[in-house]
Formats: structure tokens, sequence, C-alpha cells
């Protein structure tokens, strides 16, 4: 009986374990702030792409993991979708290239403007993150609902 007892305590150990940035390359959200709450973020990934970066070696090629995020919210009583393209630059950052809106009257962001952002703690239910955005350095945390 106290064999079993270590067991089932071992392997509940286990599949409990540590959640990283990995873990929330993919799926749905929402932002944990209140004054958020109606957005709904869907991320997926697409594959990989190549980039050139110029260094003080010349020009690297570098491959990057790829996807789409879309966020629909709702703007003066309208459904509105932006949509991204979602640059994993590192384990636990990315960088979201600004493609297009629903909304044809209130445009936040213009094409390819871009959104880098860090994630800087994981827990089970999301992660906090810290994002640039037109000069600002802002905090928040997203929660995994799917």
């Amino acid at each position: 009986m106290r064999i079993i007892l270590i067991v089932s305590s071992l392997l509940l150990l286990i599949a409990c374990g540590d959640y990283t940035c990995e873990d929330f390359r993919t799926g749905e959200y929402r932002y944990t702030d209140t004054a958020y709450k109606e957005v709904k973020i869907t991320r997926t990934l697409t594959g990989e792409q190549e980039f050139e970066v110029r260094t003080a070696k010349g020009v690297e090629k570098i491959t990057k993991e790829v996807g789409e995020q879309t966020e629909t919210m709702t703007r003066d009583g309208r459904q509105v979708e932006d949509v991204y393209t979602i640059i994993w630059d590192g384990p636990c950052s990315y960088t979201l290239v600004f493609k297009s809106t629903s909304s044809q009257v209130d445009q936040f962001h213009t094409q390819y403007d871009t959104i880098r952002t860090r994630i800087l703690e994981t827990n089970r239910k999301g992660y906090v993150f810290q994002t640039h955005l037109f000069g600002q350095t802002l905090q928040g945390e997203l929660e995994k609902v799917d």
C-alpha cells in the first residue's frame, strides 16, 4: 500500500510539471485585465520562415517559427478582427507584425507595425508578458482558455 502511494505521488508530480513558454505558442487566450475582457486571441503556427539578418560578419540566414494571431473584439457595438503575423524570436519572445483589420473606421495600427513581446513568467493558467508598443513598455497577463 505504501509503495502504491509513493508511486502515485511521483506520477502526480511528473504530470504537474513546470509550464514553459513553448506551452503558449498556440491556442485561445483572454487578457486577465477586465478592461480587455472582450478581447479573444487565437494563435496558430504555420511553420518556419527564413530571414536574412545583417551582422558584422555579413548577411546571415536564420530560421524562425512563425504563425498567425487573430484578436477578436467589440468596438462601438461592432465585431472587429485584427490579424497579426507572429514571429517567435526566441523561446520566450515574439514579435507581432500587424497585417489587417476588419474595422473600416477605427484603425489603431497601420500595416507592418510591430509589437515586441517578452514572456516574463509562466504558470498553469497562462503567462505574464512585457510588450513594447509605440515607445511605451506595458505589462499584462494572458490566460489560456482552451
